[in-house]
C-alpha cells in the first residue's frame, strides 16, 4: 500500500500525492465542522475531501472536530473514489475534556484496502488496536493530535508487532509508519511524504497454558 502523508490541512493539493492508495491529513485546525452546515450546504468541508478522493482515485482520510448540535466529537471522516464512506469519533475520552465519546470502531473497507481508524489518543489503547486487527485491518491509521514527545511512536511501533499489524500515524508536521516487526519504517516532518508497507497477513499458531477446567460440552462427573 502506497500512503501519502500530508501533515498540514492543504486539500488543494498540487502535487506530491498522485498515484497513492491512500492519502491521510492531520487534523483540520479552522473550528468544529458543523454537521447542521454541511447538511444545508452552508459549508463543504466534506464535500471538498469526496471531491479530493475522486480527482486523485485514492482513499482520503481526513481529522477534524464535528459539531452535532452542540455535541462536540474528535473525529477523522474517510472518502474513497468520490465518496463519504464514514466518520469515526474518538471512543478514549478523559474526564472533563470538551469532546463526547464516540461508540463504535470500524474498519473501513476502501479501494486501497481495509483500513482500520484509530481517532486521536485511541492509537494508544490496546483494545482498539487489538479490535481493529482481529476484525481484519490491512493498515491501521492513526489521524493524531501530537506524537506527543515519542510516546506515539513508541506505543505505535509496540502494537504493530504485538497486534501484527502496520499502523501509520498523521498529525500536524509529523507523520510515521510503523511496521509488524516492531520498526519504525519511515518518519518525516514534510508537508507532503510518501511511504510504501506491506498488507499481507502473516498468521501464526499460538497455544496458551492456563489454570483451571474449560468447559468443553460433556457433562462433568
Amino acid at each position: 500500500m502506497k500512503i501519502a502523508f500530508v501533515t498540514e490541512c492543504d486539500y488543494e493539493l498540487s502535487g506530491g500525492a498522485e498515484g497513492c492508495d491512500l492519502v491521510v491529513f492531520p487534523f483540520f485546525r479552522g473550528g468544529a465542522v458543523s454537521y447542521d452546515k454541511e447538511i444545508k450546504g452552508a459549508t463543504n468541508f466534506f464535500r471538498t475531501l469526496t471531491n479530493l478522493s475522486k480527482r486523485l482515485k485514492s482513499t482520503v482520510i481526513a481529522g477534524c472536530d464535528t459539531d452535532s448540535y452542540g455535541m462536540i466529537r474528535h473525529s477523522a471522516a474517510v472518502c474513497d473514489g468520490g465518496k463519504l464512506l464514514g466518520i469515526s469519533d474518538m471512543t478514549t475520552v478523559a474526564e472533563k475534556e470538551k469532546y463526547v465519546g464516540g461508540g463504535t470502531l470500524r474498519v473501513y473497507d476502501t479501494r486501497a484496502g481495509k483500513i482500520g481508524l484509530a481517532v486521536g489518543w485511541d492509537s494508544l489503547s490496546s483494545e482498539v488496536v487489538k479490535t481493529l486487527a482481529l476484525c481484519g485491518a490491512d493498515v491501521i491509521v492513526n489521524v493524531a493530535d501530537t506524537v506527543l514527545g515519542g510516546i506515539t511512536g513508541v506505543s505505535a511501533r509496540a502494537k504493530a508487532y504485538e497486534f501484527g499489524v502496520p499502523i501509520a500515524v498523521c498529525a500536524y508536521r509529523n507523520a510515521m509508519l510503523c511496521g509488524v516487526e516492531g520498526e519504525m519504517v519511515f518518519s518525516s516532518p514534510q508537508k507532503v511524504s510518501v511511504a510504501t508497507v506491506g498488507t499481507g497477513k502473516d498468521y501464526h499458531l499460538v497455544t496458551l497454558r492456563r489454570r483451571g477446567k474449560k468447559y468443553n460440552g460433556e457433562n462433568s462427573s
